[in-house]
């Protein structure tokens, strides 16, 4: 994910509003450099398999990091809070999300997680993902970056 940053913060990237998320239309690239784009500043690698420095880090601002989003945990989620270990299970991350906040729901502590899928996945475009030490449920605490 680093890769992806690094290009951010020297190339730029559009805005969503220009450039929406099509889901599966096949469609080839449909960029617009003319159009214009935002640049990251900087970013930092977050340390690992911890939720509370997670959540530390989410304070100062959004945490891109990688899930195991193949999960049928992860893709059917319509509410909630995920507390399914079988989410991750020590299958490599393979979807990159947005951590922009937490909160607790039920007495379960969790991290509110923005997909790219759009806003008719999940709670308008968002899970919740129960804390958990080590690599997290659905491996959210395997990679973070701000």
């Amino acid at each position: 994910m680093d890769g992806a940053l690094r290009y951010a913060q020297d190339h730029g990237v559009m805005l969503e509003h220009d450039y929406p998320y099509k889901g599966l239309t096949r469609e080839g690239c449909k960029a617009n450099w003319a159009m214009d784009t935002t640049r990251i500043t900087d970013f930092i690698d977050v340390p690992s398999m911890n939720p509370e420095q997670l959540a530390r880090a989410v304070m100062k601002g959004p945490v891109a990091t990688a899930i195991q989003g193949d999960s049928m945990v992860f893709m059917q989620y319509a509410g909630g809070v995920i507390t399914d270990e079988s989410c991750y299970a020590g299958k490599e991350v393979n979807h990159a999300v947005l951590v922009v906040g937490y909160g607790e729901e039920s007495g379960m502590q969790y991290f509110l997680v923005k997909n790219s899928w759009g806003e008719t996945w999940g709670d308008k475009g968002l899970v919740k993902i129960g804390f958990q030490s080590g690599e997290g449920i659905c491996g959210i605490q395997v990679a973070p970056i701000q």
